[in-house]
């Protein structure tokens, strides 16, 4: 799964971005927990979503050339108005920021792909309905 998955991975030119008419914006998917904070409010107890903290951590960069001055991360990858990719930067040892991206249409077909292989696999493994009464539910041994 891993195989297939980083062979969905391929480098990223600045100056093909620029043939193609490519742009990246940075901060539209938050994902991680420092990216949900950033565009979240806690109201209560619950975490409630704030459009306009969302649109000030969306930034777009003037020039491509900028994604290099970029924090290590993710960004996404828009051909017009269509999110074509997600991008990602690193930065190796030596210091070289190097660029990689992958296609969201590929993605797609993984994901669908490995779908139907995990869920046959668990099927495989399951508990039959049969033999329920042979496995009875976990009891908790926290004391209250």
């Amino acid at each position: 799964m891993l195989r297939d998955l980083a062979g969905l991975i391929q480098p990223l030119r600045v100056d093909w971005m620029y043939r193609r008419g490519v742009g990246i914006v940075c901060g539209s998917e938050p994902v991680s927990a420092h990216d949900i904070a950033a565009v979240t409010n806690k109201r209560g107890r619950r975490l409630v979503f704030d459009a306009a903290r969302y649109l000030g951590s969306i930034f777009v960069p003037e020039y491509l050339d900028d994604i290099y001055d970029f924090p290590d991360g993710k960004f996404s990858i828009h051909q017009g108005r269509r999110n074509t990719g997600i991008g990602f930067k690193m930065t190796d040892r030596a210091g070289h920021a190097r660029l990689f991206w992958i296609k969201r249409r590929d993605l797609a077909r993984f994901a669908n792909s490995w779908q139907q292989k995990i869920l046959e696999a668990l099927r495989t493994i399951a508990i039959s309905p049969e033999r329920y009464a042979n496995h009875p539910y976990p009891i908790s041994i926290r004391k209250r």
